[in-house]
């Protein structure tokens, strides 16, 4: 995460970055759900660096808290979201979600096995 040549560093107990939208607001927590700091806008998040816990000039973005993935402002040409259910034991029991769709990444390698950018995102993972 950089705002105008700002980085913001992880505190030190904050293992995972975890972005959630809580009513009108979106809040980053870590991994044990300690909030750190809340933003009225989407847009607040990467033009506001007041409610960052802590800041750094122009660090090399190791150890940073990571940009949120916001619903709208993505698209699947751009990433692939992965799903492994709690239970899953195979492979075969991986998820992707597709236009709000959870479809076994088995099914769609079967669908799509001739599609070179499907099979070139595939490796990627």
């Amino acid at each position: 995460m950089r705002i105008n040549g700002t980085t913001f560093p992880r505190p030190d107990e904050m293992t995972e970055t975890v972005w959630r939208k809580q009513g009108d607001q979106y809040v980053l927590e870590d991994q044990d759900g300690r909030v750190y700091a809340r933003f009225d806008s989407r847009d607040a998040i990467f033009t506001d660096a007041n409610p960052y816990p802590e800041r750094r000039l122009d660090g090399d973005g190791t150890g940073c808290i990571t940009k949120p993935v916001i619903p709208g402002e993505w698209s699947s040409d751009d990433y692939e979201i992965l799903i492994i259910p709690e239970d899953a034991e195979t492979p075969q029991d991986i998820l992707v979600r597709r236009e709000g769709e959870d479809i076994l990444l088995v099914e769609l390698h079967r669908a799509e096995k001739d599609s070179s950018s499907f099979a070139e995102r595939l490796d990627a993972i």
